[in-house]
């Protein structure tokens, strides 16, 4: 590797500084012209509207439903309901894992609870696993 010299150092140095002092330019600049532009939205009747593109309505956080430690007495394979959409859960029995208490629920006698320290284990499904679960043994 090429050692750094000071004329080279003085030269990123520099180049560095100027690249700092045109980004407050810029933004000095940009903020004069939305001053122009909240005049003119004024003028034009249009404040409100420009003041809720400056302030935008934040959508609130997706709300997650509470969760609880089940142990798979059987396995399982069953939609549930997640912020973003349908999400499959299922587990071979045997597993350890953290469901919706709506999914503890609607699986009934397939699992139970647990403590909550009681250490994860997922034991995934084997396609034959799937297939006899959507036949219904």
């Amino acid at each position: 590797m090429k050692k750094l010299s000071l004329a080279a150092m003085n030269a990123y140095f520099d180049n560095e500084q100027k690249l700092i002092a045109d980004g407050r330019n810029l933004i000095a600049a940009g903020e004069q012209n939305l001053e122009t532009l909240r005049g003119l939205a004024k003028e034009a009747g249009l404040a409100r509207e420009l003041h809720a593109r400056e302030h935008p309505k934040v959508a609130p956080p997706p709300q997650w439903e509470e969760t609880t430690r089940v142990h798979a007495v059987r396995s399982y394979s069953e939609m549930g309901r997640t912020p973003y959409g349908p999400e499959l859960y299922e587990a071979h029995a045997g597993s350890v894992v953290d469901l919706p208490l709506s999914l503890v629920q609607r699986l009934g006698a397939a699992v139970e609870k647990v403590a909550a320290d009681t250490p994860l284990r997922q034991l995934p499904l084997s396609q034959d696993d799937r297939l006899l679960l959507a036949a219904g043994r």
